[in-house]
């Protein structure tokens, strides 16, 4: 009856029977004794196993171990290693089930008891158990576990070894405790091997072995491996229950199939927490980011209560969908694990709440979340971190890397931490905390050991620093390079312009032997169109199709930005095309052809081919209609499919992002409505200075002349500093104007007050003012000091409007003379010619 209500778990039929042996003088018995605490420990009444114990007059080893037993299957792991010492000192002899029970409650209390272990398996052989019975091969199982939970691999395959070398071979549960062994750290190919050998042995694999096989596939990943074990699987006698079905879904989803992980989800007959988590984390993995969801709305229907992996799975959807929603979302699921016991404070729920808040841009979020933590370890760290550098916050993510390091409740940093520094000091572009954070990492890390990952956050932190000889140099230290390494070497080259240098990183590293991946192909290739040189665009093309790349989307991106950069525009629309053949599905594709088709003066194809991706079902993104609102501007015609993309903007969320009210706001400077500019202008919350430069250019570009010095002083005020740009339209303002006394004293103000060297563009600017003043001498002395032909065609350009043919002469023959090739200085003097002044000068000119 004992042995029954233990079973059954049935704790007040235990007690009656507790009871019963009571009145009838039972209760002093040993044998039923221990028959009583192990169904109380069953029944998860432990206080009431040891009521029991100490009842016990003479008590033996199977008292003990009962009692030991009844610790470790309730999670009571130091409290058994306690009563283990206890059992020793009272001198009683530990037999195979008291060491195997021991040593599952070392395994879980970590590596502090790994010696407790280790002391335990030498006593099982000074004791002379040798492997010749099952509970000697229990024991030398849970001695695998414990070496694994606490990552000590070698010692694990060593105990498993040494059974096989024994009379009675490991069974069943030995080989599946080492496959798991295997699993858990990160020896997927040896789990499978050994699951090959097991079959050798004429074994029959169970469940158990089957999901350690199955999980092996996952990590690897191998989907033939996988398929095969799972058909073997459905041939075999064994049922494919709900642990069976959990480990194929996870493994479909590890492999890309999510149709496969729903054929198999909806044929499930028992459905927990464990399926339904797996099912959102294929969706949510494989970037089925809405689908994933709705499958938790329907989770919470069907009643089932959400657990960590779920939540987990959810807030990393919301992280990566990349829809303006998300933020709102992301909250409500907060307010649902705030509900949940078993995820509300978790630290790796808790650190997937701030990653999920940092990618959604609400650093504050993200900032109470991680405050609010009772407990936190290097993720967490390393999560608020890594946000701080996601949303451009720089010199907050290096104060927080400090506080980490002096506040850090004994957190050691690792090589992420490292990372994200590094990455914040790069954007920052401040050498000086660049260098503190590179001697950092070498004393954590000396440069002979440097690994791959933190030797290529160095190349990326020293290149965003301009310092490409530094970069060299982590390069040349590194013990072992990769791909990743060369391609971020060639990536500072190509972000510091010196796209030369790119190309020969490119080659040098295939001649280290490194194939270069897809990120590398693109790098180099975009160096190739910074460079304008087609033919090595089309020796670079010819390489990514050698490498098997032909059917990269990001590689094809590339290709077709390189073409329209090179004006081999059929080229662009022929890679473009082959893109949508394989999916029309990636926007950066459509952006790239829309980026094509401007850059080459050519806006009604880039509008034509806006309304097929409209027409496809794709979701603009920011890029997308700054891209087609640029090929509105500067034409009134279109004024109003600009008014249309404005509200197609507005619709999708995006008309207040930054960089896209700024382009509205070009477009309709463009078009000649300042009005509406001015509205898009007063609208923005937040203005950066090409906000403020872009409605400088709007008041010049529409004759505003003091609405543009307006917005100049209001910029100012606002303490932002103007740039080029914005001094390229002041000047400009004045130029229409006739202010000559502002010009120059804006000028003078470029260099003296904001540390900016004035270009030629600027200097032409003031040619057009004096020109326009009639002050053609002191026009022609300024382009004098200006040996650029756009200072003298600008000159020219002035003669044309004011009929000056002398000095259009001699403006025409200094700008061919800098432009030999460059026929417009010749047609520009003969519309001046056509004025009929200084005949005499123009026939000179032509003799």
């Amino acid at each position: 009856m004992l042995k029954l209500h233990g079973d059954a778990k049935n704790l007040d039929a235990g007690r009656a029977v507790h009871l019963q042996m009571i009145t009838s003088g039972y209760h002093r018995d040993r044998y039923l004794c221990n028959l009583l605490i192990q169904m109380y420990g069953r029944c998860r009444s432990v206080h009431d196993a040891i009521a029991v114990f100490h009842t016990v007059s003479r008590k033996n080893v199977f008292t003990w171990t009962i009692l030991i037993v009844a610790h470790t299957h309730n999670g009571l792991f130091f409290e058994a290693v306690e009563l283990f010492r206890e059992m020793d000192v009272h001198g009683v002899q530990s037999d195979e089930f008291t060491f195997s029970a021991i040593l599952e409650a070392c395994s879980n209390l970590g590596l502090a008891f790994l010696s407790l272990g280790k002391t335990i398996h030498s006593r099982i052989h000074q004791q002379g158990l040798k492997l010749t019975s099952n509970p000697t091969v229990i024991c030398s199982t849970a001695m695998i576990d414990a070496y694994a939970q606490n990552g000590h691999i070698e010692q694990a395959a060593e105990i498993f070894e040494r059974m096989q070398l024994q009379v009675l071979d490991p069974d069943l549960i030995a080989w599946t405790a080492m496959m798991t062994a295997y699993n858990q750290l990160g020896h997927a190919r040896e789990a499978l091997l050994l699951f090959r050998k097991m079959d050798l042995q004429g074994l029959e694999p169970d469940r158990f072995a089957f999901v350690a096989a199955i999980d092996a596939c996952s990590s690897i990943p191998s989907l033939e491996q996988g398929t095969v074990l799972h058909s073997r699987l459905l041939a075999s006698s064994v049922e494919c229950d709900g642990v069976v079905g959990n480990a194929l879904l996870n493994f479909y989803a590890k492999a890309g199939l999510v149709h496969e992980s729903r054929s198999l989800f909806s044929s499930m007959k028992v459905k927990n927490v464990v399926t339904w988590s797996a099912i959102v984390a294929a969706y949510a993995q494989n970037g089925h980011h809405e689908p994933a969801v709705e499958l938790f709305r329907e989770m919470l229907l069907d009643g089932v209560a959400p657990n960590k992996v779920t939540f987990v799975s959810l807030l990393f959807s919301c992280s990566h969908a990349g829809l303006i929603k998300d933020l709102a979302r992301g909250r409500k699921i907060h307010a649902e694990i705030l509900k949940s016991t078993a995820a509300a404070g978790d630290v790796v729920v808790a650190t997937a709440l701030v990653n999920m808040y940092g990618r959604c841009g609400s650093v504050s979020d993200a900032k109470t979340v991680f405050d609010e933590m009772q407990h936190r370890n290097i993720t967490s760290w390393n999560a608020m971190l890594v946000t701080y550098s996601l949303n451009q916050r720089s010199l907050e993510a290096l104060r927080f890397f400090r506080t980490m390091l002096l506040e850090g409740e004994g957190v050691k940093p690792d090589a992420i931490t490292f990372v994200s520094a590094a990455d914040a000091c790069g954007m920052m572009g401040d050498l000086s905390r660049a260098v503190e954070i590179h001697s950092r990492i070498s004393q954590s890390w000396p440069s002979n050991q440097t690994d791959v990952v933190l030797g290529s956050a160095l190349i990326k932190m020293y290149g965003n620093c301009r310092r490409l000889a530094d970069a060299a140099q982590v390069l040349d230290q590194m013990p072992r390079t990769n791909v990743i390494s060369w391609t971020s070497m060639i990536l500072a080259c190509e972000q510091n312009e010196d796209n030369e240098a790119a190309i020969r990183v490119y080659r040098a590293m295939q001649l280290h032997g490194h194939k270069p991946d897809p990120v590398t192909m693109v790098t180099v290739i975009k160096a190739a169109a910074n460079l304008h040189d087609l033919k090595r665009g089309i020796e670079f093309h010819a390489q990514a199709a050698a490498f098997g790349f032909a059917t990269s989307t990001v590689v094809g991106n590339a290709l077709v930005t390189l073409y329209g950069t090179s004006g081999d525009l059929q080229a662009a629309e022929n890679v473009f095309k082959e893109l949508l053949q394989q999916s029309v599905e990636d926007v950066v594709t459509w952006n790239s052809m829309l980026s094509a088709w401007n850059q080459n003066g050519l806006p009604n194809q880039a509008l034509g081919t806006f309304q097929r991706m409209l027409h496809h079902g794709r979701h603009p993104d920011k890029t997308t209609f700054v891209n087609i609102l640029n090929a509105c501007a500067g034409d009134p015609s279109k004024l109003l499919q600009g008014v249309k993309i404005h509200a197609l903007a507005a619709a999708c969320g995006l008309d207040s992002d930054i960089d896209v009210a700024n382009t509205l706001l070009h477009m309709y400077s463009r078009c000649g409505n300042l009005s509406r500019a001015r509205k898009v202008f007063h609208a923005l919350t937040q203005k950066n200075v090409v906000s403020w430069s872009a409605m400088a250019a709007a008041c010049a570009h529409n004759g505003d002349a003091d609405g543009a010095l307006q917005a100049f002083r209001g910029m100012l005020h606002g303490g932002i500093q103007p740039n080029a740009v914005t001094f390229i339209s002041i000047l400009s303002g004045c130029s229409h104007t006739g202010l000559m006394d502002e010009a120059v004293s804006y000028l003078y103000a470029m260099s003296s007050d904001h540390n900016l060297k004035p270009t030629v563009q600027h200097y032409a600017c003031l040619l057009d003012l004096l020109a326009r003043a009639g002050k053609f001498h002191r026009a022609e002395e300024l382009a004098t000091h200006l040996p650029n032909p756009v200072a003298w065609n600008s000159l020219l350009g002035a003669c044309l409007v004011h009929g000056d043919a002398e000095t259009a002469a001699r403006a025409a023959d200094t700008a061919a003379k800098l432009q030999p090739l460059d026929c417009a200085p010749y047609v520009s003097l003969s519309n001046a010619m056509s004025t009929g002044k200084n005949l005499k000068t123009k026939l000179n000119y032509f003799q």
